[in-house]
């Protein structure tokens, strides 16, 4: 049994800690420069989870950054990572050998993967999601890793056809306890507001994506209303490696 550090517990059950992830999936690297570019201009940590090779996320987790940096992997069938748990595994790593945690593409999830991530050093995950849940703490997994669930998910807030305007759910935001809040950056560029919108045109051609940017209240104008929020509040952000290092025993 893992020792938490109490004094990171405490906080957790007074005020929200705020941290922002990314889940790659595939997305262009016109798309993952133009989300980084916001995170980066804005002074937001963010943590990617990446599926596939990516330059920009090479070239901006660089050095002591590359830490921060997570694996997708994708157990679905039909998986371009491999046909079982092995082999997605190693595809993963090999994308990002210094990985330290895994989020599973549809947070697909058994005892056999978190065990295997966990015997080959990973020391921490976000392979969960309490959508919208106040008061959310760091899990001791049985496989000896730490979870970090996931506050808020852009996608199944776009399937539920939720109202995009942040204010609408920002008391939510304020609840006490850890707001990991995962975007896709194809949703973030293209605006999504809900998946009729992204299913009719995710077989396009997107090479040229700026085209096809949903214009009203969706995704991205959610992003930046959220952005703006923390700003005005000064908020910190963290990075995950950073909370994983503030559970650890006093």
């Amino acid at each position: 049994m893992l020792n938490f550090n109490s004094s990171f517990f405490n906080r957790l059950s007074k005020e929200p800690v705020f941290c922002f992830l990314i889940h790659t999936d595939w997305a262009s690297e016109s798309m993952l420069e133009f989300t980084l570019d916001k995170f980066d201009t804005s002074g937001i940590a963010l943590t990617p989870y990446i599926t596939n090779p990516s330059k920009v996320i090479t070239t901006r987790y660089t050095n002591d950054k590359q830490k921060y940096v997570g694996v997708h992997p994708n157990f679905l069938p039909n998986s371009s990572h491999g046909t079982n748990y092995n082999e997605v595994v190693d595809y993963v790593f090999n994308l990002w050998p210094s990985a330290r945690s895994f989020a599973s593409h549809c947070f697909f999830d058994n005892f056999l993967v978190t065990d295997l991530f966990f015997s080959k050093g990973l020391k921490y995950d976000s392979n969960i999601c309490l959508h919208l849940q106040p008061n959310i703490v760091p899990l001791n997994h049985c496989s000896g890793s730490i979870r970090f669930p996931v506050f808020f998910e852009d996608d199944i807030y776009a399937r539920e056809r939720g109202n995009w305007q942040f204010s609408s759910i920002q008391k939510w935001f304020e609840t006490p306890g850890l707001k990991l809040i995962n975007f896709h950056p194809i949703h973030i560029c293209l605006n999504t507001p809900h998946f009729d919108f992204y299913n009719s045109i995710k077989h396009k051609d997107l090479s040229n994506w700026k085209d096809y940017v949903f214009e009203g209240h969706g995704t991205g104008t959610f992003l930046d209303e959220l952005i703006t929020y923390l700003k005005k509040n000064n908020t910190t952000t963290y990075y995950l490696d950073e909370l994983y290092e503030l559970t650890q025993e006093d």
